[in-house]
């Protein structure tokens, strides 16, 4: 490994001999189960092992980015992502500990990734090298990396950054705010203490002086406020300052390290637009805190953290767009929203969501094939059900083609308006009569969807049809009383003569939108199967929305379970099945559910969790579910 420094002292995510275990059992076996095995509980396997990270990088252009540069590159939190899709990206690390996990990762899961141990203010590379730079929750230690102004020395090291850059390369900076909400609630800086962000900076150095507590995450005191953030327009004023020809700066929530959703700065009422779906308030005390922190006129100097996405000015005319710039027009915005699997593009027209780009993550190319599936499959319901779709008691999301944005094909999908049904189970939005007739309703209407969509499909309920329904639950990797459960239920299904029928295969109340006209809408039909019992997806439903409804207050919870519970009970009985059932069709679901997640036990163990919790799932007692 390069050593163009001697390397600091270890800090960090976990303490000096944890590391010292991680690194030993990362080399003996897989680098994520030493990371399970060994700091399970801390929040570093959290961070490096959860399915949304920094996701921006998912809609970069790649079609025009080859060499990356990934500045503090820590334990390869981007640097191994962006290896999916660059021809090579070097990892520069301090800390030799930090950059030989790079090392084992790199190797491990074949990644052209080069980590090399240097610092970032002499960075030992000649001009016009990279394509890409990036520093994710980098940019703001900058200041501990010498001597002098802090702010001299961010600045510096941008000027030094567009110099390694290629003209139209871009500059990737993800990091918080001076002015967070989360800064006047008392959350610690980056010094170690809290509100230094806040004050000014003189009166934050001699505070921290008097202080003298550890920064954020080290062992060590460092004397002085050195770590400085800024306003987003501070930001961006910066990095033109430092030369860069275009500076975007996109709001983020979760935050740059899990980035959910991104939007422009700029763009209010895209953000409100979204988040509204994603995050909606769930009491009142959320309803007044949004109307403090994300009005129009506070929302740019109070969002948390931002991603700065920086261009270095090219010498070919109309050479290197920035994001989305393909479906970009005047009055259009993009919001990207990311989950585990995949990237979505919110096309936004004055503010108002109207179309959604979809295109796998790099690296799933299972959740590719299931995207691709499913948008075959609506495809052909548009077509064979066009002219009564609007007597249909429940349908899809149109599709309506695809798009090639920055080399990849996206599939393009419209947007539903309306609330999910997870929205209107929260206390700030829940009315139990309301809420009532809908779960009526929606059940009804969807036994009766999906035997429409049988009839498209050709379901059979013969046996090809359960021998496949075994073999796929044969081939997943769980332990052996699952996969007693599984046999034990396909014998009892046949036995019984269970009908088989076309189902969604992710039947849940965030996968349900309600139309402002009341009418029903499934989103998310990468899991679905043209031959399944259709009871196994009805208690799919039952146990999410039991979950869903664990905010309410206790009464109204209570009550609202009560009658779940029935209308349930009530649809799994007109279809057939017997309470002694339910115990099978709970195992079936989980079965489709763990195989249908490409075998991620990361992503499908709180499904065995509540499988082994469940068996009481249509109990009596309401709230042990």
């Amino acid at each position: 490994m390069p050593r163009f420094l001697l390397g600091q002292e270890y800090w960090g995510e976990t303490g000096s001999e944890k590391m010292r275990q991680l690194l030993q059992g990362a080399r003996e076996v897989n680098w994520r189960t030493a990371l399970q095995r060994y700091v399970g509980g801390q929040p570093i396997s959290q961070h490096l092992l959860s399915p949304v990270r920094a996701d921006l990088l998912h809609a970069m252009p790649w079609d025009r980015i080859r060499d990356v540069l990934d500045v503090g590159a820590g334990m390869g939190f981007m640097s191994c992502d962006m290896a999916l899709y660059a021809d090579s990206v070097v990892a520069l690390e301090a800390v030799p500990q930090r950059a030989e996990f790079v090392q084992i990762r790199a190797r491990q899961d074949n990644l052209r990734v080069f980590p090399i141990i240097a610092s970032a203010m002499a960075m030992p590379f000649p001009d016009e090298s990279f394509d890409l730079i990036t520093l994710n929750g980098v940019f703001e230690y900058i200041g501990l990396w010498g001597d002098g102004d802090p702010k001299q020395l961010q600045e510096k090291f941008l000027i030094s950054a567009l110099r390694l850059l290629r003209p139209g390369g871009y500059l990737y900076v993800g990091i918080e705010t001076r002015y967070a909400t989360s800064a006047f609630l008392g959350a610690r800086d980056h010094s170690g203490l809290a509100f230094t962000s806040l004050m000014p900076r003189a009166l934050a150095d001699l505070y921290c002086r008097l202080r003298a507590r550890p920064f954020y995450g080290a062992e060590h005191v460092v004397r002085g406020y050195r770590t400085y953030t800024y306003t987003p327009s501070q930001y961006r004023k910066m990095f033109l300052r430092a030369g860069y020809r275009k500076v975007f700066v996109q709001g983020v929530f979760d935050g740059y390290n899990r980035q959910r959703v991104l939007y422009d700065i700029n763009d209010h009422a895209g953000r409100k637009a979204v988040l509204s779906r994603v995050n909606p308030p769930a009491s009142m005390a959320g309803v007044l805190r949004r109307a403090l922190t994300e009005n129009r006129l506070t929302y740019r100097t109070l969002e948390g953290e931002v991603v700065i996405l920086a261009q270095k000015d090219s010498v070919a005319v109309g050479k290197g767009p920035m994001l989305w710039s393909e479906v970009l027009a005047p009055n259009r915005t993009v919001v990207q929203l990311n989950v585990p699997y995949k990237t979505l593009g919110i096309l936004c027209s004055g503010g108002f969501p109207v179309e959604v780009l979809e295109v796998e993550k790099k690296g799933h190319e299972d959740a590719k094939e299931r995207q691709e599936r499913s948008f075959k499959i609506l495809q052909t319901l548009q077509q064979q059900l066009a002219p009564e779709v609007s007597g249909l008691s429940m349908r899809w999301p149109v599709p309506m083609g695809t798009q090639k944005i920055a080399g990849r094909i996206y599939r393009r999908y419209e947007y539903i308006q309306g609330q999910s049904l997870s929205t209107l189970l929260l206390p700030k939005h829940y009315d139990h009569r309301t809420v009532s007739q809908l779960i009526s309703r929606m059940i009804v209407a969807y036994v009766s969807f999906c035997g429409r969509l049988s009839n498209i499909v050709g379901s059979r309920d013969d046996q090809s049809s359960w021998t496949a329904i075994e073999k796929q639950l044969e081939d997943i990797e769980v332990s052996d009383d699952f996969h007693r459960d599984f046999r034990a239920a396909v014998d009892a299904a046949r036995a019984a003569g269970w009908r088989l029928s076309a189902v969604h295969g992710d039947f849940t109340a965030g996968n349900l939108i309600v139309t402002p006209s009341g009418d029903f809408v499934l989103v998310d039909w990468e899991h679905f199967l043209a031959a399944y019992p259709i009871g196994a997806d009805l208690l799919r439903f039952l146990q999410d929305a039991l979950l869903e409804s664990a905010r309410l207050p206790i009464r109204v919870g209570r009550r609202f379970r009560h009658h779940l519970r029935q209308v349930v009970n009530a649809a799994l009985e007109n279809c057939g099945y017997s309470p002694r059932d339910y115990h099978h069709l709970h195992a079936l679901y989980i079965g489709h559910q763990i195989a249908a997640l490409g075998g991620d036990s990361r992503a499908y163990a709180p499904l065995i969790e509540a499988y082994r919790a469940g068996h009481r799932l249509l109990g009596d007692d309401l709230d042990d579910a």
